[in-house]
C-alpha cells in the first residue's frame, strides 16, 4: 500500500507544479482515451453487426446482378455479356 500512496503523492506534487494547464491537459487526455475506447467498442460490436446486416440485405436484393458482373466498372451501357 505504501508504493501506491507514494505514487499518488508524486502525481499530486507533479500536478501542483504544472498548474492549471496541466489539469487541462489531464482532462483532455481523459476525454481522448474515453473516445478511443468508445470507438474501439463501437467498431468491434455495433459496427460489425451493421456490416453483417447491410451485406445480407445487399445479397438478398434482386436488382444487383449487374454489379456482380466482372466487366461492370468498364461498361457504360450496364449490360454484361459474360
Amino acid at each position: 500500500m505504501g508504493f501506491l500512496s507514494e505514487s499518488f503523492e508524486a502525481i499530486d506534487v507533479f500536478m501542483e507544479r504544472g498548474g492549471p494547464v496541466l489539469n487541462l491537459i489531464a482532462i483532455l487526455l481523459f476525454v481522448k482515451w474515453s473516445l478511443m475506447i468508445e470507438r474501439f467498442w463501437f467498431l468491434s460490436t455495433v459496427h460489425k453487426k451493421n456490416v453483417v446486416n447491410a451485406l445480407s440485405e445487399w445479397e438478398s436484393r434482386k436488382d444487383k446482378k449487374i454489379l456482380d458482373c466482372p466487366c461492370y466498372p468498364y461498361r457504360t451501357d450496364l449490360t454484361c455479356d459474360t
